[in-house]
């Protein structure tokens, strides 16, 4: 795949470049209020390409005790280029 990702835990200073990437974020509270808890959460798992957030997910453990993805998002001017598989990988690997 060639590309030069680094996934980690988003920390509490990623919150704003998450909301950032998303689209549906940017207008909406309730998505920004789901990242902000994710992340406090350390439940919110980002992929860096070239020091920018390409993509989150969030991986909860609130369906009866399992690891359950809730979210994947790849930002629009990312995707097509397999971050998305990759991040899922990531976390399924968790």
């Amino acid at each position: 795949m060639g590309l030069n990702l680094h996934f980690r835990v988003a920390l509490c200073a990623d919150a704003s470049h998450v909301i950032a990437a998303d689209h549906i974020a940017v207008t909406s509270e309730d998505r920004r209020q789901f990242i902000r808890t994710s992340i406090a959460s350390d439940s919110c798992h980002i992929a860096e390409w070239d020091n920018h957030i390409a993509g989150y997910g969030v991986l909860e453990y609130s369906f009866f005790e399992h690891g359950f993805i809730s979210m994947l998002y790849v930002a629009s001017n990312a995707r097509r280029q397999g971050i998305g598989s990759a991040l899922m990988r990531h976390i399924e690997q968790m």
